[in-house]
């Protein structure tokens, strides 16, 4: 949906155990919660965060990886915030962290 030259899109993103993002980033801001499962997200200082469920887990800026190191199916429902016609996420390089 678009309002006033801004877009905004709502996904559910489901991680099965050992599932990823891959490393990206975002021009916008995407606030977000996990509503099932556990998901880290790896920050391109090598920064983690594990959110739960009912935690809040937001992007934008720096480049990072979203993980399931669970064993059981994670949900992120996330907000993407951009510029209209901008990408809701960009590709980026791999930082060279340890795995989580």
């Amino acid at each position: 949906m678009s309002i006033a030259g801004t877009d905004v899109t709502a996904r559910v993103i489901v991680f099965r155990p050992g599932g990823t993002t891959g490393w990206h980033t975002h021009d916008g801001d995407v606030p977000g919660i996990v509503t099932g499962g556990y998901i880290t997200r790896t920050l391109d200082d090598c920064s983690v965060y594990t959110a739960g469920p009912g935690d809040p887990m937001s992007g934008g800026g720096a480049a990072h990886v979203g993980t399931n190191t669970g064993e059981t199916t994670a949900f992120l429902w996330s907000l993407y915030i951009d510029q209209a016609g901008d990408s809701p996420a960009i590709d980026a390089p791999a930082a060279d962290c340890p795995e989580p």
